[in-house]
């Protein structure tokens, strides 16, 4: 449980876009794309209250057009109370 939600992922020349949902609702896209590749941590959700939240990230399948792929590559889901 917690209020606020992060996701630490990796970027680079071959990494494509992710989605992130909750309830069924896109909440965010987050393009992985990097010339270089490095690790960045993206808030994904805030809320005043704590509690037990389900996100679901899959991969859009889509891509930047300097991107060589599609890929995601996810690390953690961080939270923060």
């Amino acid at each position: 449980t917690g209020r606020r939600y992060y996701l630490k992922v990796q970027t680079g020349p071959t990494l494509g876009r992710l989605a992130v949902y909750r309830g069924g609702k896109q909440l965010a896209t987050i393009d992985l794309y990097a010339a270089k590749s490095h690790h960045l941590t993206v808030e994904i959700f805030a809320a005043t209250t704590r509690s037990r939240r389900t996100f679901v990230v899959r991969p859009k399948g889509t891509k930047n057009r300097a991107s060589s792929g599609r890929s995601i590559d996810v690390d953690a889901l961080v939270v923060k109370q």
